[in-house]
């Protein structure tokens, strides 16, 4: 454990720590006053700066965003056709679309793709969007976009909705009525015309007509004309019927016996049918071939059994035979006569 500190000890360790502080302050000081322009994320080099400004002066400078950041969405009203496919598309119903048929054509969007509907209301609440862009992408013209504006706090949910309808409430009364009114003048001046409003073909199935068999003809041929020859009517041939099995008669006693030439002939007994049984099939006998008779069949070999090649014994081993010196060999004796 160490010691009490001194006095002194305490305002040195005091002095020291803020020597250190201030000389940290210093060092960003200096690099704040490097005041380079902020880059874009995609730009080249935004990872490799070091330097650069420690704060910004917000809202007057902001970090730059990439292009293809999901923020606030904006409308092109003169490039919408009423498509209503952003509003099926969009996961939380954020995008409330109401059009109506124009009595012609409302021109040309910037793509060359013609306009027939008016379009009144077009609101998308900022407050439900989910920014998953599904809108932007299905959108045939590219009217609807996402901007780079991230920042868009409101005070009130209401302010949150932005409207994009091409009229106000009262332009949008009064176009309703030239409208319907010129509707009616054109479907009225097309029946005046035509006579009648035509009626889409209903294609009905036609009735099955059951032919009837040909009556033969009774006219005489005239003379000179050949007859033609007549033509037979195919015969119906009855389909078989299957009667019920029915049980034998009682034997006939000779109280209630008929005679001999009223009775009727015994009906014969029905015999089981025979069942066909597979016979086994034979087993294969080996092809046998055919000698001439001449030819006699040559006797056939032996079969030897093979020789078993078995090793011989090794030889045991021999002392081995020391033999005398020839000087000390004893002379040959002589032979008896």
């Amino acid at each position: 454990m160490k010691g009490k500190e001194t006095y002194f000890g305490g305002i040195f360790r005091g002095w020291r720590t803020m020597l250190k502080g201030m000389r940290l302050s210093g060092k960003h000081l200096k690099k704040g006053f490097k005041r380079d322009a902020p880059l874009s994320i995609m730009d080249e080099g935004y990872f490799d700066k070091v330097d650069g400004p420690i704060t910004i002066q917000y809202p007057m400078e902001k970090v730059a965003v990439p292009d293809n950041g999901r923020y606030r969405l904006h409308m092109e009203t003169d490039d919408c056709i009423a498509c209503d496919k952003c509003a099926r598309i969009c996961p939380v119903d954020c995008i409330t679309i109401e059009s109506f048929r124009a009595d012609g054509d409302l021109g040309r969007t910037s793509d060359g793709t013609v306009k027939r509907l008016h379009l009144p209301t077009f609101d998308i609440d900022m407050g439900k969007c989910m920014y998953c862009g599904l809108c932007t992408t299905v959108c045939p013209t590219e009217c609807l976009t996402m901007t780079k504006v991230y920042d868009f706090s409101e005070f009130d949910r209401d302010n949150f909705v932005y409207h994009f309808g091409a009229y106000s409430p009262e332009e949008e009364v009064r176009i309703r009525k030239e409208t319907e009114a010129a509707l009616a003048e054109k479907k009225a001046a097309k029946a005046a015309a035509g006579g009648g409003i035509k009626k889409r073909p209903v294609m009905r199935k036609k009735p099955v007509v059951k032919r009837l068999p040909q009556e033969e003809t009774t006219n005489t041929p005239s003379i000179g004309e050949e007859t033609p020859p007549p033509r037979k009517r195919p015969v119906r041939r009855a389909r078989p019927v299957m009667k019920p099995k029915t049980e034998d008669p009682p034997e006939a006693t000779p109280e209630t016996a008929a005679p001999a030439e009223e009775t009727e002939a015994p009906k014969p007994k029905k015999r089981p049918r025979p069942v066909m049984r597979r016979k086994p099939a034979p087993e294969a006998e080996p092809p046998q071939i055919e000698t001439p008779a001449e030819e006699t069949e040559a006797p056939k070999p032996i079969k030897r059994p093979r020789p078993v090649m078995r090793r011989k014994p090794a030889p045991e081993a021999k002392p081995p035979q020391i033999e005398p010196p020839a000087e000390e060999t004893e002379a040959p004796k002589p032979k008896k006569r």
